[in-house]
């Protein structure tokens, strides 16, 4: 007995020693885990009475609307009458559906509605994300995936504000890539769980969208009610896990996208009231989120740890265009000829030259970095406006051959008219029109492309006042 109480007796004195270490430890915790969530705390301040605004568009873009439908015939037609109703040009929005092993009148009505209508059977691969897959490679086929400059992702059930569009194209034609946009709720007064759900996308909004749209961070896609420029499936949609939203917004991060939030875009989306419906859809988004992160989780910590910088896009088809950034390098990389000539050839990426080749070339590239330090922050947005004009034209024409040649030519060109303040007195297209055949041999070839150039600039895309155009 004596030796049994003896072993007890230590166990305890060294438990007992370790419990200043365990109550260090606690305390820790303690404090780490407030420090690491305060940032909501901010976020709830800053959503609750701010949000970004976007400036009016000067351009009104070209959409691709995309809708994949199951067994839908009681609200596909609701959604498709909203979209006819929107107060934004008829001719620059087309409707796809994906009818994905419809039973009934679904596909019938998206035709009769003048829709785009692929009927799609297959029991094997049933998410939402192989419709879509299957969607943007019949759109490839007869249309040409970059025909359209982005694309709108809407559910069956959806409703849309008579100015959604509109409000989007605000916040696209300002730069942003992919945006996501206001959910309310249709039949928010049904149930609790109808109500429940209102409750949690207002809280989205509220402590995540609106704060982060403030502070231009990225924000999370949720199924429906975004969109996104045509590059992004350049390559075609491969988001085909449970949660295809998830999967999409971690590659978008992870590859240096920012992902806004346009608040006065407003849709209407309808939830289940059916506790058993709603339960499974829970599971369903709870597994999806796991797979994205097994298969996107790491390239996240790569963008946390070491930014930007490392980012390899993927999704363009040519691999890819410098995105547009506000700062000198992005000046100078796309000034030096050689570089240029890099992403206007349409190589792979492993091709284009790294962030230490580019370094390299800045330093020895004198003459285009005394040009770019005298570019001031309107001088720069001129810039990028006409090259982000241009780039896209390229994207759009990848079998021209003597536009990347044009385009390198303006490219050189135009930075010595913007520091000549031209662009103050005349519209963008002018500027361009006047520099485009400068210093170069003319062919009849090159002449036929002047149209093409041009029509990058209509008259109505002009700055605006403050920057001093006629």
């Amino acid at each position: 007995m004596s030796f049994i109480s003896n072993l007890f007796e230590g166990i305890i004195n060294f438990l007992g020693s370790l419990y200043p270490t365990f109550r260090n430890i606690n305390n820790f915790i303690g404090t780490l885990l407030p420090a690491l969530v305060v940032y909501q705390t901010v976020y709830f301040i800053i959503g609750l009475f701010w949000t970004r605004k976007f400036k009016p568009a000067k351009k009104k873009h070209k959409y691709g609307i995309v809708i994949a439908a199951r067994n839908e015939e009681m609200v596909i037609g609701n959604l498709i009458d909203s979209i006819h109703k929107q107060d934004y040009p008829k001719d620059l929005l087309t409707i796809f559906v994906v009818a994905d092993n419809c039973t009934d009148k679904t596909a019938q009505i998206a035709r009769e509605k003048g829709c785009i209508c692929y009927e799609r059977f297959d029991d094997t691969r049933k998410t939402k994300g192989f419709a879509l897959e299957y969607l943007f490679d019949r759109i490839e086929e007869d249309y040409g995936r970059l025909s359209f400059e982005g694309y709108f992702v809407f559910d069956a059930d959806n409703l849309l504000k008579s100015d959604y569009i509109s409000r989007m194209n605000d916040a696209f034609d300002s730069g942003e890539k992919m945006i996501t946009s206001y959910r309310n709720i249709k039949n928010i007064d049904e149930n609790w769980i109808t109500l429940s759900f209102a409750v949690h996308w207002l809280r989205s909004i509220r402590h995540n969208h609106r704060a982060r749209s403030v502070l231009r961070l990225a924000t999370n896609i949720q199924g429906t009610g975004y969109l996104f420029a045509s590059e992004v499936v350049a390559n075609g949609w491969h988001y085909t896990s449970l949660t295809e939203d998830r999967g999409l917004t971690a590659d978008a991060v992870a590859q240096g996208y920012r992902i806004s939030y346009q608040d006065a875009a407003e849709f209407y989306d309808e939830q289940t009231p059916n506790w058993k419906v709603a339960y499974n859809q829970k599971l369903r988004w709870s597994k999806g989120l796991l797979i994205n992160f097994k298969e996107s989780g790491w390239k996240l910590f790569v963008n946390i740890i070491f930014g930007r910088k490392y980012a390899k896009v993927k999704w363009s088809k040519d691999n890819n265009f410098p995105f547009l950034r506000e700062d000198q390098t992005f000046i100078s990389e796309l000034y030096n000829d050689n570089l240029f000539a890099e992403y206007t050839a349409h190589k792979p990426m492993e091709t284009i030259k790294t962030a230490q080749e580019v370094d390299a070339i800045e330093r020895d590239a004198k003459n285009s970095e005394v040009v770019a330090d005298k570019m001031d922050a309107e001088d720069r947005q001129v810039y990028n406006q006409i090259i982000e004009s241009l780039n896209y034209l390229i994207l759009q024409n990848p079998t021209n051959e003597y536009l990347p040649t044009i385009v390198n030519n303006i490219t050189k060109r135009v930075v010595d008219a913007i520091l000549r303040k031209e662009y103050r007195f005349l519209p963008l297209g002018d500027v361009v029109a006047g520099v485009m055949f400068e210093g170069i041999d003319v062919t009849p070839e090159m002449e036929s492309v002047r149209e093409l150039v041009l029509s990058a600039f209509p008259e109505e895309r002009e700055m605006n006042e403050g920057r001093g155009l006629a």
